[in-house]
């Protein structure tokens, strides 16, 4: 469970400044249970489908739909017993938030704080459920990067990703296993590698994109800039959209709960879809002119060799080619080509046949070590 509930601000700034300038104000049930009169302010309701937060203004901001706006504050999901990662409402009384509220002490009221928030790139707003919070100065929050952004005992496992904001791109990452996100997502986190992989592929897209297409990355030390362009008055400006900081393991959840990432389904064309050849491993070691390997190495089996190079679990998967992956995949299943291991961890693939006799090592068309 989080401690708050996370919003976008330009999702919900425009809800406040509906509440401010409306002339009348709907009584609510959190209205009544906070015991205040009838002054602007969003209204925080948990329902079977999420938690929301609406304008109290009068006349109803309505959606295209005829319904209601609202905004939802996006969390994950534990698919298995329906959990989420928002907290609950302990009192209707919590889920009133006043515009206006004078503190004592001159903090900034909601509004100020949200406007705040878009005058200085703040995309980020979380609010504390508890209303006794709001005598302090933790109720409510305003960031770069979103706070509890994932499940504290989630079990990550390793899978190929894709989301349509990466223009196509696949990318190895940690999968937490059983959780949603996002409209039934996926809630990922990538190593750096694999960023500078995806911030490389993106920049390359924007070179022929219209503005606001395809975002790009930008990489600092402990952070990834998410950023989109946008037309302005004499050209064209990057406004940052997202901030992802590093977690302890090095690892950043790019597009959480901002992009829907699914498993990546290979096809042909990839090199990755083919359908897996009991042949090509059943008798491979027994085959003639199989190369010799030298002393300390041994021979890896076809789905060994795949699974090495799906998950790039090598140090060339940095600044290697998914591209190049895909066509040593393709050689290992046809059975053109077999791996090898190493004692020093190192890995070589050569031609499945010896090119001559008394061979005693395989040729190394590529090799690199195993982390």
């Amino acid at each position: 469970m989080t401690h708050r509930l996370w919003w976008r601000t330009d999702k919900i700034l425009p809800l406040a400044e509906h509440a401010a300038a409306t002339p009348h104000h709907h009584q609510t049930r959190q209205q009544d249970r906070a015991g205040w009169p009838a002054v602007p302010a969003l209204i925080w309701s948990h329902d079977a489908d999420g938690d929301w937060l609406s304008s109290n203004g009068d006349p109803t901001w309505y959606s295209a739909d005829g319904t209601e706006y609202r905004v939802r504050a996006e969390t994950w999901t534990h698919t298995a017993t329906g959990t989420t990662g928002n907290p609950h409402p302990g009192d209707d009384g919590d889920g009133f938030l006043p515009l206006r509220l004078e503190h004592s002490d001159g903090r900034r009221t909601l509004l100020e704080l949200l406007r705040f928030a878009r005058a200085h790139g703040l995309q980020w707003f979380g609010a504390n459920p508890v209303r006794t919070s709001q005598e302090g100065t933790d109720r409510y929050v305003i960031s770069h990067c979103r706070g509890d952004a994932l499940p504290a005992n989630a079990l990550w496992v390793p899978a190929l990703v894709t989301c349509h904001n990466v223009g196509g791109g696949y990318y190895r990452a940690l999968v937490a296993d059983g959780y949603t996100a996002l409209r039934g997502g996926l809630l990922c986190r990538f190593p750096r590698h694999e960023v500078e992989r995806m911030s490389r592929h993106l920049h390359s897209l924007s070179i022929g994109d219209s503005p606001g297409e395809h975002p790009v990355l930008h990489t600092a030390r402990d952070f990834v800039s998410v950023q989109y362009e946008e037309t302005a008055s004499g050209g064209s400006l990057w406004i940052e959209d997202d901030r992802v900081p590093a977690d302890a393991d090095d690892h950043y959840a790019i597009g959480a709960y901002r992009w829907k990432w699914s498993p990546h389904e290979p096809n042909d064309a990839d090199g990755l879809g083919h359908a897996h050849r009991p042949e090509a491993d059943a008798d491979w070691r027994d085959r003639p002119g199989l190369p010799s390997i030298p002393p300390g190495g041994r021979l890896l089996a076809a789905d060994e060799a795949v699974s090495l190079l799906v998950m790039g679990d090598h140090s060339e998967s940095r600044d290697g080619s998914l591209a190049i992956d895909a066509a040593l995949i393709e050689a290992i299943r046809q059975g053109h080509i077999v791996a090898c291991l190493f004692g020093d961890g190192r890995v070589a693939f050569t031609r499945a046949t010896q090119q001559s006799a008394g061979s005693t090592s395989p040729t190394r068309a590529r090799e690199f070590e195993v982390q």
